[in-house]
């Protein structure tokens, strides 16, 4: 009779540190124990997810925990949220689509709403022809066969996108550990910028973030099998579609965040880079795919053949690049459509101009240490601090001046400048401050780790880095004008990367994320098979 061994226990040590625990031993020698082990780590994940999910939602929908100022909550891209709102308006007597009403008032900010609530549906509908508009064909019929209240809509959005934030902690948790999945979960959790988008009708926050979700949580399956392979394919069309059919913005990380995690996959699998590179071509390649679907369809429904509904899609496109594909006959046009018919449409009509055409020649390289300067990054110092639009313009207003001293060396100017500013303009540039010195410390603390630890978790940090900043190159028309939106680009996924890639290097909770699960040796974590 032959009498097999027993394997050696194998134990399991974490590092004393302020963010981990103690010692854990698992052993094969007690299967009762090890399956108590195992029912207890799926009983935390368990309620941590519902933890995570609750908060989302209480933050996304209600900012419950005040981590935006109420106003910029409320306000940040409501005229985005009028086109679903008052195409919904439309399509209830007409032909449903997106778009607006140009009402011959002057909208202030937030009162959107309140006209969807009254019916209003006074002034010329102009169909928004930028984008195919699928969110807005889901939140119609959920408007005609659910509920109208857009409310209700806002509280299915804001599910969605803590849905997705609850893919992420349970994916990067099953790779590494509980505590990393928090430090990638936390930062969409209690940032402004998420939190203000997450709500929004137009945006659909979530669909940013879900080819990503994707990758990460099928990209190591799609390594090793073919079936994976055929079925992350299959899944990721259809999330990029969705994206694109949403809207093109920020097209460029979305696809590139995807990406990441098919890397992060490959090194941990250790797989051939030849393979990893196939792997991430033919995602690419499933992108472009899905791009020229969605632009087909984009073009069918908003022109009256293929040819001429191709023709305003570039038109579209020429504007959020370079005045090499727009010139000043193309800006004059594009802007006055936009405000054909509305109320001081003349004025508005030379702003935009004004703008377009500093947007279209500014230098690409100016674009990125721009985006550096970030407001709103720590979560509640807004409180201390008046961000309304006529405080803005004051800050704007006294930037400039100052700006105008310094160039012309008036020490005299920055002084009047600097004596003239009241107690609350004050609070709002050192609030604006905090955020920027706060973001600005943030990567040097990112990269000084990145350069210190060098392991898959770096690289992929890095990578994050360079697909968050690759939409304010690519489409830097769009990033020189809507500074009020694209700094969320940094949350993907950057910034969630980035603090796991802090936290790890204080706990070294993942000094094998480029090994395979199984090959854990003594004073490392296991880390879960995808």
């Amino acid at each position: 009779m032959v009498v097999q061994s027993r394997p050696h226990a194998r134990s399991v040590e974490v590092p004393d540190s302020p963010y981990c625990r103690g010692t854990m031993q698992s052993t094969h020698d007690n299967e009762e124990m090890e399956g108590v082990l195992i029912l207890s780590i799926a009983m935390r994940r368990t309620l941590l997810v519902l933890l995570i999910f609750s908060a989302g939602i209480a933050s996304y929908n209600w900012n419950l925990f005040r981590v935006a100022d109420p106003s910029f909550f409320a306000q940040t891209n409501a005229d985005s949220e009028e086109l679903i709102l008052d195409g919904i308006l439309h399509g209830e007597n007409g032909t449903p689509m997106i778009g607006r009403y140009n009402r011959l008032i002057d909208i202030s900010p937030g009162i959107e709403r309140k006209l969807y609530v009254d019916r209003d549906t006074s002034g010329e509908f102009r169909r928004y022809t930028s984008q195919f508009g699928m969110q807005y064909y889901f939140f119609f019929h959920f408007s005609k066969y659910v509920s109208r209240d857009y409310r209700v809509m806002q509280l299915v959005a804001s599910a969605l996108m803590a849905a997705v934030v609850c893919g992420f902690f349970v994916g990067i948790a099953s790779i590494s550990t509980d505590t990393l999945g928090l430090a990638f979960a936390l930062p969409l959790l209690i940032s402004p910028w998420v939190a203000a988008f997450a709500a929004n009708l137009y945006w659909v926050e979530f669909t940013w973030f879900l080819p990503a979700l994707i990758a990460l949580l099928m990209g190591g399956r799609a390594y090793l099998s073919l079936r994976w392979f055929a079925l992350l394919c299959i899944l990721m069309f259809a999330s990029f579609l969705l994206r694109l059919l949403s809207g093109y913005e920020f097209a460029s990380t979305v696809v590139l965040a995807s990406f990441v995690f098919l890397l992060l996959h490959g090194l941990r699998e250790r797989v051939s880079a030849w393979r990893i590179l196939a792997l991430v071509v033919a995602v690419g390649c499933i992108s472009l795919l899905a791009f020229a679907t969605a632009v087909m369809l984009h073009a069918r429904v908003i022109g009256p053949d293929m040819a001429s509904g191709l023709g305003q899609v570039t038109e579209v496109a020429a504007k959020r690049l370079s005045a090499k594909y727009c010139d000043e006959a193309c800006i004059k046009a594009a802007c006055a459509t936009e405000f054909e018919g509305a109320k001081s449409a003349e004025e508005k009509t030379g702003i935009c101009v004004g703008r377009l055409r500093a947007s279209l020649s500014a230098s690409v390289y100016k674009m990125i240490p721009r985006y550096l300067l970030m407001q709103h990054f720590v979560p509640w110092i807004d409180y201390f601090s008046d961000m309304s639009e006529e405080k803005k313009s004051e800050i704007s207003a006294l930037a400039h001046e100052l700006k105008i001293a310094i160039v012309s060396h008036s020490m005299q100017g920055v002084v009047r400048i600097a004596v003239g500013m009241n107690r609350s303009l004050i609070v709002s540039i050192a609030s604006a401050g905090i955020s920027v010195l706060a973001f600005l410390a943030f990567n040097l603390a990112v990269f000084h780790t990145l350069v210190k630890r060098r392991s898959s978790l770096s690289a992929v940090t890095l990578a994050s880095f360079l697909c968050s900043a690759s939409w304010f190159v690519l489409a830097k028309g769009h990033s020189y004008i809507h500074t009020h939106i694209d700094f969320v680009l940094w949350y993907l996924l950057y910034i969630p990367l980035g603090l796991a890639s802090i936290v790890d290097s204080k706990c070294r909770l993942s000094a094998n994320w480029g090994e395979k699960p199984a090959e854990v040796s003594s004073g490392k974590l296991p880390l879960g098979s995808l």
